[in-house]
């Protein structure tokens, strides 16, 4: 501000600022002493808030974090809770279908409770369920998948700890025809494997497929 002054003086000019509210003429001495003085305080402002985003800066490089648009090609670290928001409180949907009302059916957050990661019951519902949290590989560990492809020409035995899909006595040995490729697919549900498709193959004793 001061050097637009001393030019304005210069060549003999007399600038006049017209704002909402009132209006500054450079060759007033009291207007002149308030745009200097307005000038200043721009300048201060500005130079705090380049001073905070340069010290932010510095704090997320020092922890690793990306500043700015990520370059070309990088990968970001995955998403801790890749369900969250996904699913919803079983007790929460038993009571929407029991009232036939969707708007009681609650959704699942993650939190971390002491470098504990869990699954967590949306806050402030109170929907009568007692644990309103679970452990993250819990839920995770369903629905993972698992293919067994035969590379011999065998009749190969694939044996469940349980029964596949929860069933009786027997049901816990798939047999392959003993052909190289023959190919089993399972899926995790509930702490049991089910089987979901294959490639000849023979159940022991209940020969169709599960699915879920």
């Amino acid at each position: 501000m001061g050097y637009l002054l001393d030019q304005l003086d210069e060549y003999g000019l007399r600038l006049i600022l017209a704002l909402q509210d009132r209006e500054y003429d450079t060759s007033d001495p009291t207007d002149r002493l308030l745009l200097t003085f307005m000038a200043m305080q721009d300048e201060h402002y500005a130079n705090d808030i380049a001073l905070k985003a340069k010290d932010s800066i510095a704090y997320r490089k020092a922890q690793g974090k990306t500043v700015g648009m990520p370059p070309f090609g990088s990968v970001r670290a995955a998403h801790p809770y890749p369900l969250a928001r996904l699913l919803f409180c079983a007790q929460c949907e038993r009571n929407a279908r029991k009232q036939d009302n969707p708007r009681l059916r609650a959704r699942l957050s993650g939190v971390d409770q002491y470098g504990k990661l869990r699954y967590r019951h949306a806050e402030g519902v109170r929907c009568g369920c007692r644990n309103r949290s679970v452990y993250k590989h819990v839920i995770e560990d369903d629905f993972k998948r698992l293919t067994i492809i035969s590379g011999q020409a065998q009749a190969n035995t694939v044996t469940s700890a349980s029964s596949f899909g929860g069933g009786g006595a027997g049901e816990d040995v798939a047999t392959f025809s003993g052909q190289i490729g023959d190919t089993l697919n399972l899926l995790a549900y509930g702490g049991k494997w089910y089987i979901t498709g294959a490639v000849s193959y023979t159940h022991l004793t209940l020969p169709t497929i599960y699915s879920v």
